[in-house]
């Protein structure tokens, strides 16, 4: 049943997957993909290009190992490639089988909140030669967040019911791991501290003000929603469309981020909110 349960998305899905994902393998050169959607009960969503290695990740429970699939209190938004792992068992057995077996090379994740409390992920694979993919994410973030952005959103739309009816029971399968382990792209406090230290440091940060924002600025689920669309799109229209909130609504909520991160203009604003999302704060 279980195995049922975690297959669903890629055996009712998988040719759907496969062609909503085809923008993003050819413009990366991407090879692998997998989908999951996570709330904050640990009820899991997942569909995969690749059937044979879901069947491989159950049946050797790499679910234990893995850092992609943990609670979302112990992941933020970003991008981090597998290989960043300090854990040599999951290096030994999960990255050298994916490798060997599978080959998928370069793997890397991107993680996103959601208003639910909960994440969704994407995880990707390319060729052994394809090593540029590490200088493209560092200089083409924006815009290939944008179009994980758009798979996400398309995704959603494609597998609805059954991202609200067929959740998995993952922190069952997970066990205390799934609340005890930190996922690949986490930023623990004193990190963030050592953040902000170094860019006071570096004279980025110009008041006492702009120090205390970054320790303690509490924006609302729908205020993060707003800013993370904003930093990728600059487009309030934008944003409104995605939410499927009023250009008015958007626009205030905007005024009110400005307003408590102390911005006087976009600029000032997509800096800060930038620094934010680094920091694993939105």
């Amino acid at each position: 049943m279980l195995t049922d349960e975690f297959f669903l998305g890629t055996k009712l899905y998988h040719k759907k997957f496969v062609e909503l994902c085809k923008p993003i393998a050819d413009y990366l050169g991407i090879t692998h993909a997998i989908y999951i959607n996570i709330d904050k009960y640990g009820r899991l969503f997942s569909v995969c290009t690749h059937s044979q290695w879901i069947e491989r990740f159950l049946e050797e429970q790499y679910y234990k190992l893995d850092p992609f699939m943990v609670h979302p209190n112990n992941i933020h938004n970003g991008f981090s490639f597998d290989s960043a792992s300090d854990d040599q068992e999951f290096k030994d057995a999960f990255l050298y089988d994916i490798v060997v077996n599978f080959s998928c090379y370069h793997t890397f994740v991107y993680i996103e909140k959601t208003s639910g409390g909960g994440y969704y992920g994407l995880s990707f694979a390319t060729t052994k030669d394809n090593y540029q993919i590490i200088n493209r994410l560092i200089n083409e973030a924006q815009i290939i967040k944008k179009v994980i952005r758009d798979l996400h959103y398309k995704v959603m739309l494609t597998f609805s019911k059954d991202l609200k009816e067929n959740k998995m029971d993952f922190a069952a399968m997970k066990g205390d791991l799934f609340r005890s382990q930190k996922g690949l792209v986490f930023n623990e406090q004193v990190e963030i501290q050592n953040k902000i230290q170094l860019l006071n440091e570096a004279g980025f940060l110009g008041s006492s003000t702009d120090h205390g924002f970054l320790a303690n600025v509490s924006l609302s689920h729908q205020e993060i929603n707003c800013l993370r669309i904003y930093l990728t799109d600059r487009s309030i229209k934008k944003i409104s469309r995605t939410l499927d909130l009023a250009v008015t609504t958007v626009a205030s909520y905007i005024e009110n981020i400005k307003n408590k991160l102390n911005c006087n203009t976009k600029n000032e604003l997509f800096e800060k909110g930038e620094i934010l999302e680094s920091l694993g704060r939105i």
